[in-house]
């Protein structure tokens, strides 16, 4: 992203700002779920979440939040038996 700074700065501002929206949103969320599901999630979930929030931007974060929920069922579902 610091190369896009110097060559297109709308595009960068613009990519900071999806980034940290993602950021609040993924962190925000598994933060809300944290507190009310009385530590049910771990604060290393809320951390990576957040981090993710920040990599995949606001645009996908739901769809990651989405898909890896399914995964972590059927995983649980598996090693359930």
């Amino acid at each position: 992203m610091t190369p896009q700074t110097l060559i297109n700065t709308d595009l960068a501002v613009s990519m900071l700002i999806n980034s940290v929206l993602g950021f609040l949103m993924g962190g925000g969320m598994f933060l809300f779920v944290y507190i009310v599901s009385r530590k049910g999630l771990g604060g290393g979930d809320v951390k990576f979440m957040a981090a993710t929030g920040l990599f995949v931007t606001i645009n996908k974060i739901l769809g990651v939040m989405l898909y890896g929920s399914i995964l972590a069922a059927l995983t649980g579902g598996l090693l359930g038996r």
